[in-house]
C-alpha cells in the first residue's frame, strides 16, 4: 500500500503572559487560542485587536474583544505561534513563541500598560505543565518525543505505548474468548480488545471496519504529533468504545527545508532468535531509507509537504518438526509399552513392538508424514518490501490533502462568534489481499504439532469503498462554548473469503483410544495384557493422523463473494461552560445510527458525556478533574461479511462438517476415500468427490455449518469513568493520580448451538 496522507497541526504546551491555562477539545485537527484583554488595574478593555501569526507558514488570524474584553480564536494550525495585542491608548503587547497542541484551547489574560511605547514579552515555548481546564484523561504525543524516541517497527502508533495504561492488544490474554484471525490497533487502552479505538489522520477517520487501522505504514517522519484521549472525552467524540487518537501530519512552511535518512539494523549485529537452533544464525535485517521535502508554492499561502520511506524488512524464521518429542510415544504410552514389553508371552511382546512401530513418526514407518515434515521444517526469510508516500498541501485558510484518500476541510469563521467545520473524506478501492502460497492443498491442523497446508481463510479479498461527510457548528456565547454537529460515514463492502474451500481436516490429541494402533486381529489380546492402563491411554494428534483417524472434516462450496452497504450516522451537541474562572463544565451528549447490512439489526444509541475541571488553586498548578460517560463504537464488519457468506441461503457459502461419530461417510470414511483416491494427504477433495460418495454439498444439507447473528444483536459499548489530581511540583516536573474505570458490553463473541 502506497499512502499519500492528509495534514493538520503540531504542538507542544503553551505559556502566555500573565495568566496562562490549556484546556482541550478544540478539535481533531486544530487548536483555539481565546482569553481576555484588561487594563493595569483588571478593568475590561474592548475593542482591542489581537493577531495570531502562525511562524512557520506566515498566515495570520485576528479578533477583536468584545465588551468584556473576551476574544476567541479557533482552527489555528497546531505549532507555534506569535500573539500581538493592540488597543488605542495601549501599548502593543507582543507574546512570542505560544505554542498550542493539537485538541487544544489555550487561554489566559493579558494586560496592556498605558504607553506609547511597544511593549513585547517574550514567552518560553515550555508552558505550564498543568493543564488546568482539562477535564478528561488525555495525553499528547509531540514532536520531540517522536523525534527522540525509538522506534525500531516503524509505526507510528507504537508511540502510545509510552502513556499509562497502555498494552499490547496482540496478547491472547488481552482477545480472551472474543479473540478472532483479524487484526486490531494494536493498543489497548482500559482492557479493551484494541477493535473500539477511534484513530483519525487530520480529522479523516483511519478505519477499516474491523478495529484495525486503514493506514499502519504512515512514517513517523511525517507525523508532526498525536493527542491520545483515553477516557471519558466530549461528545464531539464518536464511533469509539474505547479511545479517540487524533494524528496530525507535517505541513510545509515558509522555508524550503528537506532531509534524507536511513534507519539500518545489521544482520550483523542483531542477536540470534532463541528458538533458531540452526547452524547458521538466520538471516535477520531491517533498512529503512527515506526523504522528506517541504516549503512553499506560495509564500503565506500555499504550502506542501512530502514524505517517502521504504521498508525493506527480512525477519528470520525458523521451524522444526523432525526433532519434536512428538514424533515418539508419550510418557504415558511408554508406560502401557513398559508393561507389554515385560509380559512372559511373546506374542504379546511382539504386539508391543509392533505398536511401538505406529506410535512412531519415523522415516522407516511414516515416510510420506516424515517428508511432509521435513518440507516444512527449516530456517526461512519472510520478506516484506514497503512504500510509504505521504504529501499534503496546503492552501490557506482552507486544506487540501490527499492519501489512497482524498480529504477536504473547510473552515469558515462567520464574525466573532459563529464557526462552521466542514469535512468530506472519499477513500476509494481500498483493499486487502491475501492469496494461498499452495492453492491446490488441502488445510491439516494437527493439534498442538502443526498446521500445514492451505489456510482454510486463505484467499481473504476484501474492497471497500468508504466515505466521511462532516458539519460541525460552534457558537460562542458568554460563558458558553457551543457545539453541533454531525458526521455521515456510509461505506459499501465487496468480500470475497473462500472460508474452507480446500477443506479443512482437524487430528486432535486424545479423541482415539491407543487400542486403534493395535492390529484388529491383536486388540482383544492387547486389552488383555494392558488392562486399565490402556483404556486411559489415548493417541496424540499426529499418531492419529499417521492413522488416518481426523476428528472432524469441513469444506466450503459454492459462491463465496458477497457485496452490501453500510450507513453510520452520528450526531452531538455539547457545551463548553465556564461556571467561575476556576471551574470548568463539558456536557453533552451523541445519537448514533449504526445501520449495518443484514442480518445484524439496525441500531440506535443516546450517549451522554459529562466532565469538569477545577483549579484548586489560583496559581494554575493544582486541578482536580473528573467525567464520565457511555461510548459506543460500530459493529465489527467481519461479524456482517461472515454472518452473510455462511447463512442457509445459498446464495453465498454452503458448508458441511463431517465428524468421527457420523454412522456414515464419517470424517474417517472421507479420509480413507481421498487417500485410495491419490488426493489426501496434500491435495483437497473436489465436490464431485463428496457428491460420488453420496455426501450432499447444496443448500439444506445434513452436518451443514452456518453462522447466524442474534436477532438482538447490539453494538459493543463502553461505561467509562475517571476522577483525578494533577500538581505542578516543579519547573519541569509534575504529578498526577487518578483512577480510571472501563466496563464493556456486548462484547462480540461466538456461542455453538444446534441449528434446527
Amino acid at each position: 500500500m502506497k499512502p499519500i496522507v492528509l495534514r493538520a497541526a503540531l504542538g507542544a504546551a503553551l505559556c502566555c503572559a500573565a495568566e496562562a491555562s490549556v484546556f482541550p477539545q478544540a478539535d481533531v485537527s486544530t487548536a483555539t487560542i481565546k482569553g481576555r484583554v484588561m487594563d493595569a488595574q483588571g478593568a475590561a478593555v474592548p475593542g482591542a485587536t489581537i493577531t495570531i501569526r502562525n511562524l512557520s507558514q506566515g498566515t495570520s488570524r485576528s479578533a477583536v474583544s468584545a465588551a468584556a474584553g473576551e476574544f476567541q480564536i479557533p482552527l489555528l494550525q497546531p505549532g507555534v505561534h506569535e500573539i500581538t495585542v493592540e488597543a488605542p491608548g495601549f501599548g502593543t503587547q507582543v507574546l512570542k513563541d505560544v505554542r498550542v497542541t493539537v485538541g487544544q484551547t489555550a487561554s489566559f489574560d493579558v494586560k496592556l500598560e498605558v504607553a506609547a511605547i511597544r511593549n513585547e514579552i517574550v514567552v518560553s515555548g515550555s508552558g505550564p505543565l498543568v493543564e488546568a481546564q482539562r477535564t478528561q484523561q488525555a495525553n499528547t504525543i509531540e514532536a520531540i518525543q517522536i523525534e527522540n524516541l525509538p522506534n525500531p517497527g516503524r509505526n507510528f502508533s507504537s508511540y502510545v505505548f509510552t502513556l499509562p495504561g497502555v498494552a499490547s492488544s496482540d496478547a491472547p490474554r488481552v482477545q480472551g474468548g472474543a479473540r478472532f484471525n483479524f487484526g486490531s490497533s494494536g493498543f489497548s487502552i482500559g482492557g479493551s480488545n484494541g477493535r473500539t479505538n477511534l484513530i483519525t489522520i487530520d480529522g479523516g477517520e483511519n478505519e477499516y471496519g474491523s478495529g484495525q487501522q486503514r493506514i499502519v505504514n504512515l512514517s513517523p517522519e511525517a507525523v508532526q504529533e498525536f493527542q491520545v484521549n483515553r477516557n471519558a472525552f466530549a461528545a464531539e467524540f464518536g464511533f469509539t468504545a474505547g479511545t479517540a487518537v487524533n494524528v496530525v501530519t507535517r505541513g510545509g512552511t515558509n522555508d524550503l527545508h528537506g532531509s534524507a535518512y536511513a534507519y539500518f539494523r545489521s544482520q550483523k549485529t542483531s542477536s540470534r532468535n532463541f528458538f533458531d537452533r540452526s547452524d547458521r544464525k538466520s538471516f535477520d535485517q531491517q533498512v529503512y531509507p527515506g526523504i522528506t521535502l517541504g516549503g512553499p508554492i506560495r509564500r503565506d499561502r500555499v504550502f506542501f509537504f512530502t514524505s517517502y520511506e521504504m521498508l525493506r524488512s527480512d525477519a528470520a524464521r525458523f521451524r522444526s518438526y523432525t526433532s519434536s518429542s512428538f514424533l515418539r510415544p508419550s510418557p504415558a504410552q511408554a508406560g502401557v509399552l513398559d508393561r507389554l514389553d515385560a509380559a512372559p508371552d511373546p506374542e504379546v511382546r511382539r504386539i508391543s513392538s509392533d505398536l511401538r512401530d505406529a506410535l512412531t513418526t519415523a522415516p522407516s514407518i511414516w515416510p510420506a508424514t516424515f517428508q511432509m515434515l521435513r518440507d516444512n521444517e527449516g530456517s526461512f526469510v519472510s520478506p516484506t518490501r514497503l512504500h510509504n508516500w505521504t504529501t499534503r498541501v496546503d492552501y490557506h485558510p482552507g486544506a487540501r490533502y490527499r492519501d489512497y484518500t482524498t480529504l477536504l476541510s473547510w473552515n469558515h469563521v462567520f464574525g466573532p462568534r459563529f464557526v462552521n467545520q466542514m469535512r468530506v473524506q472519499v477513500s476509494p478501492g481500498n483493499s486487502s489481499r491475501q492469496l494461498p502460497s499452495q492453492p491446490e492443498s488441502t488445510s491439516l491442523l494437527i493439534g498442538g504439532f502443526g498446521n500445514f497446508g492451505r489456510p482454510f481463510t486463505d484467499p481473504f479479498n476484501t474492497w471497500q469503498n468508504r466515505y466521511q461527510g462532516e458539519e460541525i457548528l460552534t457558537w460562542i456565547k458568554n460563558k458558553h462554548t457551543f457545539k453541533l454537529g454531525g458526521s455521515y460515514r456510509p461505506v459499501s463492502y465487496r468480500v470475497r473469503n473462500e472460508l474452507w474451500f480446500s477443506g479443512e481436516w482437524t487430528f486432535s490429541s486424545g479423541a482415539f483410544p491407543l487400542s486403534l494402533a493395535v492390529k484388529p486381529a491383536d486388540r482383544a489380546a492387547f486389552a488383555a495384557a494392558a488392562g486399565t492402563l490402556a483404556a486411559a491411554t489415548n493417541l496424540s494428534s499426529l499418531e492419529a493422523f499417521n492413522l488416518g483417524l481426523p476428528a472432524s472434516y469441513r469444506q466450503g462450496f459454492n459462491n463465496p463473494e458477497w457485496r452490501d452497504t453500510a450507513q453510520y450516522l452520528g450526531l452531538f451537541a455539547q457545551d463548553t461552560w465556564k461556571l467561575h474562572p476556576r471551574f470548568t463544565l463539558d456536557y453533552g451528549a451523541r445519537f448514533d445510527f449504526d445501520g449495518e447490512p443484514a442480518p445484524v439489526p439496525h441500531n440506535r444509541y443516546v450517549s451522554p458525556r459529562l466532565g469538569f475541571a477545577w483549579e484548586v488553586t489560583d496559581d494554575h498548578k493544582t486541578v482536580l478533574r473528573g467525567g464520565g460517560g457511555v461510548f459506543y463504537s460500530p459493529v465489527y464488519y467481519q461479524v456482517v461479511y461472515v454472518t452473510n457468506l455462511l447463512d442457509d441461503s445459498g446464495r453465498y457459502i454452503n458448508q458441511i462438517l463431517r465428524s468421527a461419530l457420523d454412522a456414515t461417510n464419517s470424517a474417517a470414511a472421507l479420509w480413507a476415500a481421498g487417500v485410495a483416491a491419490g488426493k489426501l494427504p496434500l491435495r483437497a477433495l473436489a465436490e464431485s468427490d463428496l457428491i460420488a460418495r453420496g455426501v450432499a454439498t447444496g443448500r439444506g444439507a445434513a452436518n451443514r455449518v452456518l453462522f447466524q447473528a442474534d436477532p438482538d444483536y447490539r453494538n459493543n459499548y463502553s461505561i467509562q469513568g475517571s476522577l483525578g489530581i494533577e500538581r505542578q511540583i516543579a519547573q519541569d516536573l509534575g504529578l498526577e493520580v487518578s483512577y480510571q474505570t472501563y466496563r464493556g458490553v456486548h462484547i462480540q463473541k461466538h456461542h455453538q448451538l444446534n441449528y434446527r
